[in-house]
């Protein structure tokens, strides 16, 4: 699936477009989006600003556009004088998820514990 928006950004009194792409690397990009995304990378090559986006890291790109030649235009095209940030760490879903599971562990004990004392009282 590949999502465009294109977003006026204003700074300074001058509008500026960006255009963001997401792609999502649940499935390999048939051919024409694979042509759509390759048009506008060579649309917007060395022209306008481009924002992508990915979950993926760029080693499997490759995989995902799953043909080898445009894959390679294109990551050329993009990756030469881009500005790239890899974001490093745990997934923050996962640190929701930990931390839920902890605070059901912590509920447990402590109706565990309220138990034991009302079967203390009531014995």
């Amino acid at each position: 699936m590949l999502a465009v928006d294109s977003s006026p950004l204003l700074l300074n009194g001058l509008t500026l477009m960006f255009l963001s792409l997401m792609i999502f690397g649940l499935q390999s990009l048939d051919n024409l989006k694979r042509q759509d995304f390759m048009e506008i990378i060579e649309d917007r090559h060395g022209k306008r600003s481009t924002i992508i986006a990915s979950q993926l890291p760029v080693s499997a790109w490759h995989e995902v556009i799953a043909e080898q030649t445009i894959a390679d235009a294109m990551l050329d095209r993009m990756v030469h004088n881009s500005l790239r940030i890899d974001l490093k760490g745990e997934s923050m879903r996962r640190k929701k998820l930990i931390r839920n599971q902890l605070r059901v562990k912590i509920y447990f004990i402590f109706l565990n514990h309220l138990l034991d004392i009302f079967f203390w009282l009531h014995s």
